[in-house]
């Protein structure tokens, strides 16, 4: 669920631990036995067109249960599994607590929820939210008694809720995080830290399908450097990938995990933001999709140019300074992501397997038919637009894509 004041949000989680074990979880995911989600049975040939939103959503939804919870939940696995519904379960409860947190009626709400009205809103539960919500707290629980366990017998497993678990309240020195701010933050974990690599990558290879030059040149730098796609690691020469990095940049731009303003309430005694008076309680944020297309700042904010983030012919110093200042896809100051540097961690390390590993396309039958409403025009021509819907995280559909195994 997202934060409330009574549960607090992602942004206090600690997520700097146990680097190594996240590491082994990122590199299993991707290696030549975990890609096997993209081309299973399909030989050399084509496979069959899948909605690719699905099949990245069960990838990082493993990653993170197995980091925020100790246990893969294998959903990119074959086989029937209930909790292949999980991920757009999700969606639909996002969708429908987004909907009352816009509400003008947000304060009565809050007044009434202890009063009964959470008796309310749950008899009244969506079908797939009640899903969710169960998944969540089974999923807490389970964790919760392993992590009872370790302190008994001193095995404790340092993933994300180990030190959620154990954070401390800076001011009293108790546990920061019980009841339902630990449900609420457990859950807000996977939920955030699922949907921000999900929705970028979803996006980025809908672009990469529409501009081949793109894709070849990313292709050509990653061959370069690594002779086989398991030969990529996390590391100095995969954070050398100057191209790969911006052609993600542009994906984050252009296919922001979050569109809508992160609201903040101004503080006793008012402030100026850019020169504007806003008065004490005002509630101010800025969009992260207004952000990103900006043409004050991009100039072709509607196209999809990874260059821009290179200095270049074409692109200064000051250029590419530029724009980096007005790019905070993670956010920024005190409420920045935790989870900043494994995200990219994260998004680095796939992309570059699957590209190195994997030729793909768009489905021709997709592409002619429902894919076509993913454009937009600018200056009088149809430029390709990967369409999404604010639900406080990024709800999309597509793209539909095929695979096939890349010979060198």
């Amino acid at each position: 669920m997202p934060p409330t004041p009574e549960t607090g949000g992602c942004s206090t989680s600690p997520l700097q631990a146990s680097h190594s074990e996240h590491r082994s979880t990122l590199c299993n995911g991707t290696s030549i036995a975990g890609m096997s989600w993209l081309t299973a049975d399909s030989g050399d040939d084509w496979t069959q067109p899948f909605n690719f939103a699905d099949r990245v959503n069960y990838l990082v939804f493993d990653i993170l249960g197995d980091i925020c919870y100790g246990t893969s939940f294998k959903t990119m696995e074959p086989e029937d599994n209930p909790l292949k519904a999980m991920p757009r379960a999700a969606v639909k409860t996002l969708t429908v607590l987004y909907g009352i947190g816009k509400t003008p009626f947000l304060r009565l709400f809050t007044f009434l929820r202890p009063r009964g009205l959470s008796r309310v809103f749950k008899a009244v539960r969506p079908a797939q939210v009640v899903l969710f919500d169960k998944f969540v707290n089974s999923s807490i629980e389970q964790r919760l008694e392993r992590e009872e366990q370790s302190e008994i017998w001193g095995e404790a497993r340092e993933d994300m809720f180990h030190f959620l678990y154990h954070a401390k309240d800076s001011e009293t020195g108790q546990a920061a995080f019980r009841g339902e701010r630990l449900v609420a933050e457990a859950g807000m974990l996977l939920v955030a830290g699922s949907d921000s690599t999900s929705v970028t990558m979803s996006g980025l290879f809908f672009y990469l399908s529409h501009y081949p030059k793109v894709l070849e040149t990313l292709r050509q730098e990653l061959t370069k450097i690594f002779p086989s796609s398991e030969d990529i690691f996390p590391g100095p020469e995969l954070a050398s990938c100057k191209y790969l990095r911006a052609v993600i940049d542009e994906g984050m731009r252009m296919t922001p995990a979050g569109l809508s303003e992160l609201p903040r309430q101004v503080l006793p005694g008012s402030t100026k933001i850019d020169g504007e008076y806003f008065p004490e309680n005002t509630i101010v944020g800025t969009a992260a999709w207004c952000d990103g297309y900006n043409d004050e700042v991009y100039g072709d904010a509607a196209i999809y140019r990874s260059e821009r983030w290179l200095v270049n012919d074409f692109n200064s110093a000051d250029d590419v300074a530029r724009i980096r200042a007005n790019f905070h896809p993670f956010s920024i100051g005190p409420h920045n992501c935790a989870g900043t540097n494994f995200a990219m961690q994260e998004l680095m390390l796939v992309v570059a397997r699957t590209v190195h590993r994997l030729e793909f396309r768009l489905a021709p039958e997709w592409a002619k038919g429902a894919g076509l409403r993913h454009r937009r025009v600018v200056g009088g021509k149809e430029v390709p637009h990967f369409q999404l819907r604010d639900a406080y995280i990024t709800v999309r559909d597509g793209p539909v894509l095929q695979f096939r195994k890349r010979h060198a």
